[in-house]
């Protein structure tokens, strides 16, 4: 059976005192998480305007006859995939543009689900520190 805190002893105080305490900053918390979204979302164009539509069009239009590699923006990423070997280059796009899994990669490749994840987040290693990020 358990014993009702009526804030009378030290503990209970205490446990009063950091029940208030967590929920003010879960408040807190949700009141700037409220408060960024709404920022965003007058920053961020809607995707219903038919501008936005014209515009993604447009730059389609522009690279839709480019191979693949050479539509791609970033030059560390382009390099990062020039340099690849073709097995982790197609663990990498397949898992990004085709949103396939692990397990369906491992399968088709004839590798092992831990093989797959351990080529792919060596690739993203790479060029993060191609690109000049921390490593672990």
């Amino acid at each position: 059976m358990q014993k009702r805190n009526d804030g009378k002893t030290e503990n209970e105080i205490l446990q009063n005192q950091f029940t208030a305490y967590l929920l003010t900053a879960v408040k807190w918390q949700k009141i700037n998480y409220l408060r960024r979204y709404k920022k965003l979302q007058k920053i961020e164009i809607p995707l219903e305007l038919q501008d936005f539509d014209l515009f993604i069009q447009a730059d389609a239009d522009l690279t839709e006859h480019l191979p693949f590699l050479e539509q791609i923006e970033n030059p560390v990423l382009y390099t990062a995939l020039l340099q690849a070997r073709e097995r982790d280059r197609y663990i990498f796009l397949t898992r990004v543009l085709d949103v396939r899994s692990f397990l369906e990669l491992s399968k088709e490749l004839g590798l092992s689900y831990k093989a797959t994840t351990h080529l792919y987040y060596r690739f993203i290693a790479k060029v993060k520190e191609m690109m000049g990020g921390e490593e672990r």
